[in-house]
């Protein structure tokens, strides 16, 4: 009898163990999907996108701006996506009033290529934890990141998606992170929904 109570308080014992260990587990902070995002963003327009800087002094053609939202009206940041002789730019850029608040660039998600070949989860948003999308971390907080490849290793046209990952100052704050969207008139519109293709631009002065 003594032995069959002791066996029952070591049970109990571990059943209230793993009841608190559950209880005092933080919950899982699940990410908004792409569709989700898009349509919760109301009334875009009322945020002036703040003016860009283009950091290359030299490039050719037009300089191709995206704003970067989540799941709210706040602009994070803008992406500037343009190419001199040589290179292609992608120049990711927190917004200023952010970034003098101490958010800076935790990590970036990016795909350049045909769209045919974009990773989709089964809801339809982007898989970005597929192997075919590039993820890099940054060690500081930067609130400028700039990323360049060579001409020659990128087709003539492609299309384009990304998104960044935000350090966020406030230490009950999670992590935001905002995509790359196209703002037409107010109207914010996925690059890969769209079917965007960045060509790259001659530099010829004909």
């Amino acid at each position: 009898m003594k032995t069959l109570l002791i066996k029952l308080s070591l049970a109990f014992m571990v059943i209230a163990f793993i009841s608190c260990d559950k209880d005092s587990q933080e919950p899982e902070k699940k990410e908004l999907d792409d569709k989700e995002i898009i349509e919760n963003i109301s009334d875009p327009a009322d945020t002036t996108a703040q003016d860009t800087t283009t950091i290359s002094e030299t490039y050719c053609g037009t300089v191709h701006t995206f704003e970067l939202r989540y799941y709210s009206t706040t602009l994070y940041g803008t992406l500037e996506m343009y190419n001199n002789e040589d290179s292609l730019y992608i120049v990711y850029k927190v917004d200023d009033e952010l970034a003098n608040n101490d958010w800076g660039i935790h990590s970036t998600y990016l795909f350049l290529g045909d769209y045919n070949n974009l990773p989709k989860l089964e809801n339809g948003s982007v898989d970005w934890y597929n192997e075919a999308i590039t993820m890099e971390l940054y060690d500081g907080n930067e609130p400028v990141v700039i990323k360049s490849y060579a001409l020659g290793e990128l087709a003539d046209c492609f299309g384009f998606a990304t998104k960044v990952k935000l350090n966020n100052p406030d230490p009950d704050g999670a992590n935001v992170s905002p995509r790359a969207f196209i703002n037409v008139d107010g109207t914010l519109e996925y690059p890969w929904m769209q079917n965007y293709e960045y060509c790259i631009q001659s530099c010829s002065s004909d």
